[in-house]
């Protein structure tokens, strides 16, 4: 809910080993600069957040070093957000992508 990916995700919940794991094996997969419905960037979050070394790692990788937009960042604490978070609870399981060895595309019908 709300436009975030799995590394939004990641730091909304604080999960490093996730974080990491994005950056250092899906980088050329990943956007740095995709924001959430409320036009967050990850490294954005990461300042709402106080996540310093979630930040550094960010600019390391190229992030753009934007400051957070002027509305208030509206935390999963709230009691409909944080329903609708469960539905992404599966990828902050650290083993969630540990047993993913890549593979063909499925045709859905």
């Amino acid at each position: 809910k709300g436009g975030y990916t799995p590394l939004h995700i990641s730091i909304e919940k604080g999960n490093e080993e996730l974080f990491n794991f994005l950056l250092d094996d899906c980088k050329s997969k990943l956007n740095l600069e995709t924001t959430t419905f409320g036009r967050m960037t990850a490294y954005q979050l990461t300042c709402v957040l106080q996540r310093s070394q979630m930040q550094s790692s960010l600019e390391k990788y190229g992030a753009e070093p934007l400051s957070p937009p002027d509305s208030e960042y509206e935390s999963s604490d709230d009691e409909s957000d944080f329903e609708e978070s469960k539905n992404y609870e599966r990828f902050v399981d650290p083993g969630y992508f540990g047993n993913y060895k890549g593979g063909n595309a499925m045709a859905v019908m």
